[in-house]
C-alpha cells in the first residue's frame, strides 16, 4: 500500500478547449459535406426527371404506331370544369390535351378510361413530375405536368411536334429535319413562387390549346431556369421551356433519346431544334 491513501487517476474527459475545437472540426466536415450531397442529390432527381422524359418520349411513339401520328395537342379550356371557350361540350376528352392521350401508353390505361372527368383531373401521374421541382401532389386541387409538348415557333404549333386541336397532326414522317434533331417533349419553365396558382401551371387533362401555354412551349425564346417571385407578373404564364435544376433541362427527341440542354445553349441552334421542316442544320454537341 502506498503511503498518503488511494492513487488518483488522471482526468480523461475533454477540456473546455479541447471540446471546443472538436466541434469546429465537426463544424467544418458538415459545411464541406452539406454541398456535396446536395450535388449528389441535385444529380439523381436530374437523372429521374430523364428517365420521365424517356417514357415519355417512347409514349410518343408508341401512340404514333398506334394511331399514326402524334398525340394532338387538345383544343381551348375543354374543361369539366366549365371553362369551356370554344362551345366545346364538357368532358370532349377528344379536345384534351396530350398528357390525357398518352396515359394509355404510360401504364395509366384506368386513369384514361375513368368516367369521372374531374377524378381523372385530379390524378397525379408520377411521370409527370419533374422531382427537382415539386412532390407528386396535387397543386389547387389538381394534378399537375411539368413537361411541355413543342410547339415550333407558330402560334397553333404548325411547324412544331405537338399541334393545337384542329391544325392537323404530326407524324415522325414530317420530321423532316430528322427525328434524332427535333425536340417532342420537354420541361417547361414554370414560377416556383406560384405552383398550383398561375396560369402557367393549369391541369394537364383539362386545359388543352389555351392562351395560357399549359401543355406546350415554343423555342422562339430560349430556355430559362424556374422563376421564384411573388411580383406583379407572377400569374404571367411563360412561353419558355426551362426547368428547376441548374445549369440547363432536359428534353426528348422524336426518336426517343433524352439529352441535357444547358440554358446558354444558342438560341439558334435551340430555335433549329424546336422546328421540324426549316431545313436548318445543328451541332447537337452545342447542347
Amino acid at each position: 500500500m502506498t503511503r498518503g491513501g488511494p492513487i488518483r487517476k488522471p482526468h480523461s474527459g475533454l477540456t473546455l478547449l479541447e471540446l471546443l475545437v472538436v466541434l469546429a472540426l465537426f463544424t467544418v466536415l458538415i459545411g464541406l459535406l452539406i454541398p456535396t450531397v446536395q450535388k449528389v442529390r441535385a444529380g439523381a432527381a436530374r437523372a429521374e426527371c430523364a428517365n420521365h422524359l424517356k417514357r415519355i418520349g417512347l409514349a410518343f411513339q408508341n401512340y404514333e404506331h398506334v394511331k399514326g401520328h402524334y398525340p394532338p395537342g387538345g383544343s381551348n379550356l375543354p374543361a369539366p370544369l366549365g371553362r369551356c371557350s370554344e362551345g366545346a361540350p364538357l368532358n370532349r376528352r377528344d379536345l384534351w390535351s396530350w398528357g390525357y392521350h398518352l396515359l394509355p401508353f404510360v401504364d395509366e390505361g384506368a386513369v384514361h378510361k375513368d368516367p369521372d372527368a374531374l377524378a381523372v383531373a385530379s390524378h397525379p401521374i408520377q411521370i409527370y413530375y419533374c422531382p427537382a421541382r415539386r412532390a407528386v401532389a396535387l397543386f389547387g386541387g389538381e394534378a399537375k405536368i411539368d413537361y411541355a409538348g413543342n410547339a415550333g415557333t407558330d402560334v397553333n404549333g404548325r411547324n412544331g411536334v405537338v399541334l393545337r386541336t384542329g391544325f392537323g397532326v404530326c407524324s415522325s414522317r414530317d420530321v423532316v429535319d430528322g427525328i434524332a434533331y427535333t425536340i417532342s417533349v420537354a420541361e417547361k419553365q414554370l414560377n416556383v413562387a406560384m405552383l398550383g396558382f398561375g396560369e402557367g401551371d393549369g391541369n394537364y387533362a383539362t386545359a388543352g390549346w389555351n392562351g395560357n401555354m399549359t401543355v406546350y412551349r415554343f423555342g422562339t425564346l430560349p430556355p430559362q431556369r424556374d422563376l421564384d417571385s411573388t411580383g406583379c407578373a407572377s400569374h404571367i404564364a411563360s412561353e419558355r421551356f426551362g426547368s428547376s435544376h441548374r445549369s440547363g433541362f432536359n428534353a426528348a427527341f422524336c426518336d426517343g433519346s433524352v439529352r441535357h440542354i444547358r440554358y446558354t445553349v444558342n438560341p439558334e441552334t435551340f430555335r433549329a431544334a424546336c422546328v421540324r421542316d426549316d431545313g436548318t442544320s445543328y451541332d447537337p454537341n452545342g447542347f
